[in-house]
């Protein structure tokens, strides 16, 4: 009777033991995979959303860095257009001196807007840390516009050094004139002069050449112009044509010994650029003055720049001119007329406002 007990335990436990190691059943096997499914698509979503974001986010960090360099580049020449140059005659104190041709000699003021607003033309001045420390210098006085010469002491041999490096004078008797040897006194009523010769015996002093200049009787400008004072700052004067060629780069071209006509590439030029910029417009704030004898001048008192920056993730699919996160209003605007904009690129407008020295407008 044992063994029988013991035989229906051993079969129901057997029976027991298939019992726990049956398969899933279709209908198990089609529920896991439908909630598979249901997470990847879930997950999918997410990711996609997520790699987009980063994309957009990625495009519009790159876009701002660019915008960034271009204005960095251009604060210099905004913030000192004009500086220490006459904004009046602007062309008769840049002109080619015993034959050496000047590039700026054509352009028609310090801070000269072009081409709808896609070119600047801008001379502009940058401290050279050198003083002036001998006595007066008055050579440069007078009205009949014709050259003069006088001679500037500064402040150590060292600085003569220097100057040499930043000015590519050549030392003697020929007279290499460039943009890059003119020089001018911010702080005095002075003119830019040209540096005709840098001497080291004795040392500290530099030799230099100007027009004098065509100032009103004494009774409506009684300061002298072009009087050179002990202890003033010498300037350093500089010039640059900022555009955007067709190839997306930004340049502020160093026009030393040509100008820039031809805008389409700026491959071969010296000076500064930014890849990655779509186009770049000025747009002065131009004031009227009334001067003496009721006549009407205009002066340029800011600049506000507009850059369209490009981003680096070029995506097949994407459509940045759809009303979506990634719209650009600005492809409106009539300052881009005639650009062509890639859909799957992305872009961004920023814009920089600086404050001009009150320079003479082109227009007056």
């Amino acid at each position: 009777m044992n063994k029988i007990l013991s035989g229906r335990k051993l079969l129901r436990g057997g029976t027991r033991h298939r019992t726990y190691n049956r398969g899933f059943s279709l209908v198990e096997i089609l529920v896991v995979v439908l909630i598979m499914g249901i997470l990847v698509g879930v997950v999918g979503s997410l990711l996609g959303g997520f790699m987009t974001t980063f994309e957009i986010t990625d495009d519009q960090s790159i876009a701002r860095r660019r915008a960034a360099d271009v204005f960095n580049i251009l604060q210099n020449p905004m913030l000192y257009a004009g500086m220490g140059i006459p904004a009046d005659s602007f062309g008769d104190y840049f002109q080619p001196v015993d034959g050496v041709f000047v590039p700026i000699s054509g352009w028609r003021g310090p801070v000269s807007p072009d081409v709808g607003g896609r070119v600047l033309r801008v001379v502009y001045a940058v401290p050279s840390g050198v003083k002036h420390t001998g006595e007066t210098v008055d050579n440069f006085s007078g009205d009949d516009g014709s050259f003069a010469t006088g001679s500037i002491n500064v402040s150590s041999p060292d600085v003569i050094t220097s100057l040499r490096q930043q000015l590519e004078i050549t030392v003697g008797s020929d007279f290499y004139n460039d943009i890059r040897s003119y020089v001018t006194f911010p702080g005095i009523r002075m003119h830019p002069v040209a540096i005709k010769e840098i001497l080291t015996a004795p040392a500290g002093r530099i030799d230099v050449v100007g027009i004098k200049s065509k100032k009103n009787d004494d009774v409506e400008d009684p300061i002298p112009r072009n009087v050179i004072l002990p202890y003033h700052d010498m300037y350093l004067v500089r010039a640059g044509v900022a555009f955007v060629d067709n190839n997306s780069t930004f340049y502020l071209a160093d026009i030393t010994n040509t100008d820039v006509i031809n805008f389409a590439s700026g491959s071969g030029l010296d000076g500064f650029r930014v890849e990655g910029i779509k186009a770049i417009h000025f747009e002065p704030a131009i004031r009227p003055v009334t001067v003496s004898g009721g006549v009407t001048k205009y002066h340029i008192t800011g600049m506000r720049v507009y850059v369209i920056a490009e981003g680096d993730n070029y995506i097949t699919g994407r459509n940045t001119g759809t009303a979506s996160s990634e719209s650009q209003a600005f492809r409106s605007e009539p300052r881009w007329n005639g650009l062509t904009f890639d859909d799957q690129m992305y872009y961004e407008e920023f814009q920089m406002q600086w404050r001009t020295r009150n320079v003479e407008a082109p227009e007056a």
